[in-house]
């Protein structure tokens, strides 16, 4: 994940180079250049923001940038004594409080969070929406489910057949009933009367590069392979563990709202067939074809392409419901 942070003082730069230090597996985007332009470039590519110092400073930088809340970027402060850090924005869906737990551990600081479903352990549907791959089709109703369980009231929940669940595995505040409901997971958008629906993202996209390849490449690569109208769909970007440091696809992955996962050469050899092999890519990297290996969760949709240093490939995958959990910072 790439993160950008800020300090305002002497004291905050020398906390700011203390929280680079302690977070090795992040990359640290430092504030270059003007101020605002900076916060702006953030915003664009919704990477997260930790500003270390006053919140009325962050307060008063980020205004101009808040427009939603599936889309704004995780905003957190930390003070310069590091005693609290703060989720100010995109505490959900941007995963600000998760990363503020963890922050506030790793520094020795409190966390303040304020969200009423974390602060209750109360099932939170955005969350659930975000661990499980599923689109969230109308956001007003994460307030209306939200509201109904605070209040200790029970939620209904319909679930598509064709979504694979365990029926045990259901939260005591969720009664299940078969179709309609306050929640609907579906596979296709349907016209049923619930609080939200939510839909299944059922494709994962599989992507390898030569070192540098900027956003703006990927992108354009993944583009020219999926309809615009169909990115919906795609739920998570997969690629190798050596890519952990690749800014252009961390970018990809985050402009986005996909889950970026990197796995291991074991783990991506667990895959028997590929279409395509290649040498130089096993010289390099350990495995013959990263990005089909990458994608195959499921049925292969698109086999490997190439272009210019980047390839890419396209799997569908099993719909279902891989956890109920939505605490964070377990």
């Amino acid at each position: 994940m790439i993160i950008g942070i800020v300090s305002f003082s002497e004291k905050g730069y020398t906390l700011q180079e203390q929280v680079i230090e302690n977070f090795p597996e992040y990359i640290w985007f430092e504030k270059e250049g003007n101020l605002k332009e900076w916060v702006a470039t953030c915003f664009q590519y919704r990477y997260p923001i930790l500003f270390i110092g006053a919140t009325g400073i962050a307060t008063r930088l980020i205004a101009p940038f808040v427009k939603n809340k599936t889309k704004d970027s995780a905003i957190l402060v930390m003070d310069e004594l590091a005693n609290f850090v703060i989720p100010l924005l995109a505490g959900h869906i941007g995963g600000a409080n998760d990363l503020t737990r963890k922050l506030a551990k790793r520094m020795d600081a409190t966390p303040v969070i304020t969200t009423a479903t974390d602060m209750e352990n109360v099932f939170a549907v955005d969350v659930f929406a975000q661990k499980n791959s599923f689109r969230i089709v109308d956001t007003k109703g994460i307030q209306k489910i939200s509201s109904k369980l605070l209040n200790k009231e029970k939620c209904t929940i319909s679930i598509d057949p064709s979504i694979h669940f365990r029926k045990e595995e259901i939260p005591s505040c969720l009664t299940l009933v078969e179709t309609g409901g306050d929640i609907c997971l579906v596979r296709n958008e349907k016209d049923i009367p619930c609080l939200i629906q939510l839909v299944f993202q059922p494709w994962a996209v599989g992507m390898g590069c030569k070192r540098g390849k900027s956003f703006e490449e990927l992108q354009a690569f993944l583009l020219e392979n999926v309809n615009g109208k169909d990115v919906w769909k795609i739920g998570s970007l997969n690629s190798i563990d050596l890519k952990k440091r690749e800014w252009g696809l961390h970018t990809l992955a985050q402009y986005n709202g996909w889950k970026l996962h990197l796995y291991a050469k074991e783990e991506l050899e667990t895959v028997k067939e590929v279409s395509a092999s290649s040498d130089f890519v096993k010289e390099i990297t350990g495995v013959d074809n990263v990005c089909e290996r990458a994608a195959l969760m499921g049925e292969l949709l698109v086999p490997k392409l190439s272009k210019n240093g980047m390839t890419f490939a396209l799997a569908s995958i099993v719909a279902c419901v891989k956890t109920w959990e939505t605490g964070y910072g377990e």
